[in-house]
């Protein structure tokens, strides 16, 4: 559920993923949006939503409440992430400048030989594949890309390497 998306942005918003497009937070029946703030229960769907029961499963669309309330009362958490190993033999490999405005560069401080940058827009659709990338640095053209914020991926034929997201003005 998006909340005020575009529906016709997502290409398989009623085939595939069954997604709903609300224009407003009223319009998916809480039971009390306003003071949802100050208890997360009142964020839970009213009788009256066109989203209650509506899951696959028969349950409400969204969090499970009791769930959660189960949850919180074990003392459940998701630690911090404190740190994140790059791939063995991979090195680091950055896009920069980040934000671009019709060329960046790709540095590595490994030779990449033969690598190929695959860009993605949010909607998962691939844009642009640049083939071929060796050496340490290399001048990618991105030239004629709307602005907007893209995932990219880099790989070479046996591995995925590197990926991030790039904002193009």
């Amino acid at each position: 559920m998006l909340i005020g998306g575009n529906a016709a942005q997502y290409s398989n918003y009623n085939t595939l993923s069954q997604n709903s497009f609300p224009a407003t937070a009223t319009a998916v029946g809480f039971v009390d949006v306003a003071n949802g703030a100050a208890d997360y229960h009142l964020y839970a769907l009213a009788n009256t939503s066109a989203y209650n029961n509506a899951a696959t499963d028969g349950s409400d669309i969204g969090v499970d409440m009791a769930r959660l309330d189960s949850a919180l009362v074990a003392g459940m958490s998701c630690p911090a992430t404190v740190a994140i190993q790059p791939l063995p033999g991979v090195g680091h490999i950055r896009i920069q400048p980040n934000p671009f405005r019709g060329h960046c560069t790709l540095v590595s401080s490994v030779e990449l030989n033969d690598a190929v940058l695959t860009l993605c827009n949010l909607s998962g659709q691939e844009v642009r594949r640049i083939a071929h990338i060796s050496g340490k640095e290399t001048v990618l053209s991105m030239g004629g890309l709307p602005a907007g914020v893209y995932f990219y991926f880099i790989s070479t034929a046996d591995k995925n390497i590197a990926g991030g997201v790039l904002i193009a003005e």
